[in-house]
């Protein structure tokens, strides 16, 4: 058994906002207000205050929700927030965003916040499917998010998607540069 301080920590933050409920979503969510989003954010404070362990984390994934929700100014105090634990070199820092919540301004922030990895939250370039999932994006917004993610310097982008939401052929997106 390793000692303690060589085994790898890592964070998860749940961002909890989302702006709809997908269906295949289990994950606790409420709709976004000003006065969750404080409520959150001194939660967080508060927690993050508590963490007393020596190791430097290693991972950070920010998921929820749909922390893509966050306006840019929350995503900077998120990101602060982040910080603070302590954040080992060559850190695997991902965020998860959803299509319809993506913008330059938001990726930029992170990017200058020190994200690497951005998590887009397509499930499917199905569009029959889009619908029944509860999705609010088109395929096509999917695939201009990629673009734009890329276009920011993002170099590792991973697609969530569920079983059997892809269709038989691969989407035209350059996979292989993933």
């Amino acid at each position: 058994m390793r000692p303690r301080e060589e085994i790898p920590l890592g964070l998860y933050l749940h961002v909890p906002f989302c702006s709809s409920t997908c269906d295949f979503c289990a994950f606790y969510q409420e709709k976004p207000s000003k006065k969750g989003r404080e409520t959150y954010f001194r939660a967080l404070e508060e927690e993050i205050s508590l963490i007393s362990d020596p190791r430097t984390i290693r991972s950070v994934f920010i998921g929820g929700g749909t922390p893509g929700l966050l306006k840019v100014e929350e995503m900077k105090r998120l990101c602060s927030l982040v910080r603070q634990t302590g954040l080992a070199s060559g850190c695997e820092w991902t965020v998860e965003i959803a299509p319809s919540e993506i913008s330059h301004a938001k990726l930029e922030c992170l990017a200058e916040m020190g994200v690497n990895r951005i998590s887009l939250g397509v499930q499917t370039f199905d569009d029959s499917l889009m619908d029944a999932l509860g999705r609010n994006h088109t395929p096509d917004k999917a695939r201009k998010a990629y673009e734009m993610i890329r276009e920011t310097g993002f170099e590792s982008v991973n697609l969530d998607s569920g079983p059997r939401q892809w269709p038989v052929r691969p989407p035209p997106l350059p996979l292989y540069k993933i």
